[in-house]
């Protein structure tokens, strides 16, 4: 599962014989090549593997990093970074972020319910605007091979399939996602230049043939 490397496996872990955090750090930097961030933005990492993507893309979009959420001591136990939360595990810093063009870097976005969640926490302390960054392609389908995740009607591409329509649901000024070839140069490929690892949830392209796919 290619989300080992993108928001499930810890920091510190080696999955695949990579690294963890280099490999988030360098899913933020080409990120950063793919969508770019309005001049003078600063970078937001959502606290979790987020922070380590968001250290990648203000690199490559040569921007100031800044802690603008900070987690609480015990958030709720999911997917790291995923939405599916009714709780918001965070809190903003006003500081950090007031009266500034905002770029919140996230490793994926589900069903957008914690994106949104941070993106209004940064907008009450006074974030001038939000734009939204995922180091991941869309999410367009549910796991079936045992991945806690929502279903495909949950997922927020499904409610709000054009852009204009998913920002305004995720409560940002835009919103932009690597794209497939992106994540795969970064995750790594086989010798034949397929990917390496299952990406089915964004791709649909299943690896096990489903007996039930819902």
């Amino acid at each position: 599962c290619v989300h080992e490397l993108v928001d499930l496996a810890r920091e510190d872990a080696t999955a695949f014989d990579r690294h963890v955090a280099e490999v988030r750090s360098e899913l933020g930097h080409r990120l950063a090549k793919e969508h770019g961030c309005p001049s003078r933005s600063v970078i937001v990492g959502l606290p979790g593997a987020g922070e380590t993507v968001a250290v990648g893309f203000a690199q490559g979009v040569r921007a100031r990093l800044v802690r603008g959420l900070v987690a609480s001591p015990a958030p709720p136990i999911g997917l790291p970074g995923d939405d599916d939360r009714d709780d918001t595990p965070w809190t903003a810093i006003a500081s950090a972020v007031a009266e500034q063009d905002v770029v919140l870097v996230v490793p994926s976005i589900s069903t957008g319910r914690g994106v949104r969640a941070a993106t209004g926490l940064l907008r009450d302390v006074g974030a001038r605007s939000v734009h939204v960054r995922s180091a991941s392609p869309p999410l367009r389908h549910g796991c079936p091979y045992g991945v806690s995740s929502p279903t495909a009607d949950e997922l927020a591409l499904t409610r709000a399939p054009e852009s204009g329509e998913l920002a305004r649901l995720l409560g940002a000024d835009s919103v932009g996602f690597l794209t497939s070839e992106g994540l795969h140069d970064v995750a790594g490929r086989r010798s034949d230049g397929k990917p390496q690892w299952c990406d089915a949830c964004f791709s649909g392209s299943w690896p096990i043939t489903l007996e039930e796919p819902e």
